[in-house]
């Protein structure tokens, strides 16, 4: 353990002595002082050699398990690939035990993401609001609240620019459209968001509960909405809306793709947040 740890704390008669950074001494070394130290201290009421055995078997020693100031970007590596060796480990067994094929399946999640230009700019599609959505979780969560709704409020906002897209004025430009479109949405997820953080300062509601549990409103509001009062009649059965007129629209970044700026506003957006966590966080 003591090879392990990250920080070493000498506590004697109910004090902090010394803080030892493991990376930095030798331990031995550093044992080998202690216990001189100790054997003069306790008149030799200890041998040198039986105190050095009781600091190496941990006698006496508490070990605290906390989040490190720095990870080493080795670590970070190491992280992050064994995390993603480790999930398809535990999907394998879970694919076999209901008789399927892991290569089969992880081929066609491969295919369907990665196969194709069209699969490629699809992807970017979809990963464009969660790079945008993680990039604001950040924050949240080095304030230590954990805010599980980040779909609920994502949907709501996507209502409340869907709403202008829809019903508002369509002469403006493209740039006033969608720059008042981009308002109503922070406007509507700021809204919702600000239900559990109420409920959490008066009442001292939990967060992950109630985060999570505004989701459903938020996406069976859309169903209503989509099912009812915003869907278009001349798309049959579909619960589709009509279409937003082009100044509503993103422009694109790749002719014959939805890939769009939305995906460089996320890039953006993700480097100010890593900045400004370096800076203030």
């Amino acid at each position: 353990m003591l090879l392990l740890s990250d920080r070493i704390g000498v506590i004697f008669e109910g004090r902090i002595v010394g803080i030892v950074d493991p990376k930095k001494v030798d331990i031995k070394e550093t044992i080998n002082k202690l216990a001189e130290e100790l054997e003069k201290r306790y008149n030799g009421l200890f041998t040198k050699q039986q105190i050095i055995e009781h600091l190496w078997n941990g006698v006496g020693a508490h070990y605290l398990v906390e989040g490190r100031e720095y990870i080493v970007i080795k670590l970070r590596i190491f992280t992050t690939i064994f995390s993603i060796i480790f999930g398809f480990f535990i999907s394998s067994i879970i694919l076999i035990l209901t008789k399927e094929n892991p290569l089969l399946v992880f081929k066609s999640i491969f295919i369907g993401a990665v196969g194709s230009k069209y699969a490629i700019t699809e992807s970017l599609v979809f990963a464009t609001p969660l790079i945008i959505i993680s990039a604001g979780l950040t924050l949240s969560y080095k304030m230590n609240f954990w805010n599980i709704g980040a779909f609920g409020q994502y949907i709501l906002g996507a209502i409340f620019s869907s709403y202008f897209a829809l019903f508002g004025p369509q002469d403006l430009s493209r740039f006033t459209t969608l720059s008042i479109m981009v308002l109503l949405s922070l406007i509507g997820g700021a809204i919702f968001i600000l239900i559990p953080a109420i409920l959490k300062s008066i009442w001292d509601v939990n967060e992950v509960i109630s985060t999570l549990l505004l989701n459903y409103i938020a996406l069976n509001l859309l169903k209503h909405l989509m099912y009812g009062p915003w869907k278009d009649p001349s798309y049959l059965g579909f619960p589709l809306s009509r279409p937003f007129n082009i100044n509503a629209h993103l422009p694109r970044l790749l002719t014959g793709s939805r890939t769009n700026i939305g995906l460089i506003i996320g890039i953006i957006v993700s480097i100010v947040i890593w900045i400004l966590e370096k800076i203030w966080l």
